[in-house]
């Protein structure tokens, strides 16, 4: 599932100063196996010399499932040093999107989401 569309109005998606639009740098897509049950959203900073601060990536509801208060894991499953790896609510993330503190320049993260049982 294709996210650029989603936050394309998104500040937080990767925008830089004087740009109106977000999504130029960003680049994130979901992906879902119904038969495993995983989930993953993949980020990427497609710009050569900038890194991409403060960013949020919103998700489709149907990705973080189930009662709003239930703990959500997000994992960096890329990364030695995890550039997103949190413990929230299902709510949290399906209202503000997946927090990433920072993308440095032309780096990925492949974020494993799982719902505590």
């Amino acid at each position: 599932v294709p996210l650029n569309k989603l936050n394309g109005d998104n500040p937080r998606y990767g925008r830089l100063p004087g740009e109106n639009a977000s999504g130029h740098w960003l680049y994130a897509f979901a992906r879902c196996d119904r038969r495993s049950g995983q989930r993953f959203v993949v980020a990427v900073n497609l710009n050569p010399t900038t890194a991409l601060k403060d960013v949020s990536v919103r998700i489709p509801e149907t990705i973080v499932p189930g009662d709003a208060a239930a703990t959500v894991q997000v994992i960096d499953r890329l990364n030695e040093t995890p550039l997103a790896d949190i413990s929230s609510t299902a709510g949290f993330i399906r209202d503000n999107g997946i927090p990433i503190a920072e993308l440095p320049p032309l780096s990925a993260c492949y974020l494993e989401i799982k719902n505590d049982r």
